[in-house]
């Protein structure tokens, strides 16, 4: 006598609980981080005309719209949890989005993770004086405090990531009102000679600003990690993305202009920390404390804005896990166990309702 087959259990999806305004926080919050106050000054030393570094600007701008409107097209079509590793499975197979989910799991975002801790806990250190021995212990902290948020939930993780990346936009407009509403009544920081500028055509000189430039608009893809946890993601995501990137192209242009208007070119090309010496030229070395020590007691500012970032690339690197790890045929055989036996702690850690969803499927089968 045939025994019939027990019915498929439909897959356990995780709970939308990440609206319009988080999941642009995503975006805007990935993008804008030590770049915009790091990359300027690269920029300038490669482009010293200040028309054409903005015009650089803007093309960076352009680059990263194109790229986010591919990728608002990809997440309307495939709105999963996963982000770039469920778009490259569904489009090249299992085996690729193996390879990829596992390389973005153990080497990709942790490296990220480090190198963004690092330049936190250095500054931090600086601004409280601490030696150089605490920078392990602080940036280490750092890491785990922004983890137990992540572990908290997804509401409370959006919520600091919304929180973050206003004060983050509040602080930069800040600066740029300073900047054309103030006049400049300090004198500039003492420094070596001016490097000489090296003699490149402008493309040649446009290809090297374009290293630093990309690397400053780099996370528009951040929010499809995401995806599964959004809610109305085919309304939610394009405008998340798209004026998302949009509204990072406009505070960029904005604060490049507010640079050059204080410090002019050459300024721009010879201090390397820009956003700190504009607020020293302003308000004198006092003002530029105390900007230090808002910018670090709200991550918002020229060097801990990647403090947000951290806490978005530690919920990218759990969701890709989490995401591959139950994705049936896109890993091996110990990895699916893994999947099924951590169900709990996927639950847990995502918010998914896993076991509940699977006593619920019991009950009913």
């Amino acid at each position: 006598m045939a025994v019939a087959a027990a019915p498929a259990r439909p897959p356990a999806e995780l709970k939308r609980q990440i609206g319009l305004y988080a999941a642009t926080a995503i975006t805007v919050g990935n993008i804008i981080g030590s770049g915009i106050f790091r990359s300027p000054h690269s920029v300038a030393q490669h482009i010293s005309s200040f028309p054409l570094a903005i015009l650089a600007w803007v093309i960076g701008g352009v680059l990263s719209i194109c790229g986010s409107l591919a990728l608002a097209e990809l997440a309307v079509t495939h709105p999963k949890t996963g982000g770039l590793y469920v778009f490259i499975r569904e489009g090249f197979g299992d085996a690729f989005g193996f390879v990829f989910g596992w390389s973005n799991l153990w080497v990709i975002k942790p490296t990220v993770i480090a190198s963004i801790t690092t330049v936190f806990a250095l500054y931090f250190c600086q601004v409280l004086r601490l030696p150089d021995s605490a920078e392990f212990p602080v940036g280490a902290g750092a890491i785990l405090l922004l983890t137990f948020i992540n572990w908290l939930g997804v509401k409370q993780g959006a919520g600091t990531q919304s929180l973050f990346t206003t004060a983050k936009v509040l602080g930069i407009l800040a600066l740029c009102a300073a900047a054309f509403a103030l006049p400049t009544t300090h004198a500039a920081t003492t420094m070596g000679a001016a490097p000489v500028a090296e003699t490149h055509s402008f493309l040649q000189a446009l290809a090297l600003a374009m290293i630093s430039i990309l690397f400053a608009y780099d996370g528009w893809t951040d929010s499809t990690y995401v995806a599964g946890e959004v809610i109305q993601p085919k309304r939610t995501l394009p405008i998340a993305i798209v004026w998302g990137t949009w509204l990072v192209i406009g505070v960029y242009v904005l604060t490049n202009l507010a640079y050059f208007h204080v410090l002019g070119a050459e300024g721009v090309a010879r201090y390397e920390a820009v956003g700190s010496e504009t607020i020293r030229r302003l308000l004198g070395s006092g003002g530029r404390a105390r900007w230090r020590c808002w910018s670090r007691s709200r991550p918002s500012a020229p060097s801990t804005a990647r403090s947000s970032p951290v806490r978005a690339s530690l919920k990218r690197w759990r969701r890709t896990g989490c995401c591959g790890g139950r994705s049936p045929g896109s890993t091996p055989r110990a990895a699916r166990r893994r999947s099924r036996s951590g169900s709990r702690r996927c639950s847990r850690a995502c918010g998914c309702g896993a076991r509940a969803a699977s006593r619920t499927s019991r009950a009913g089968s």
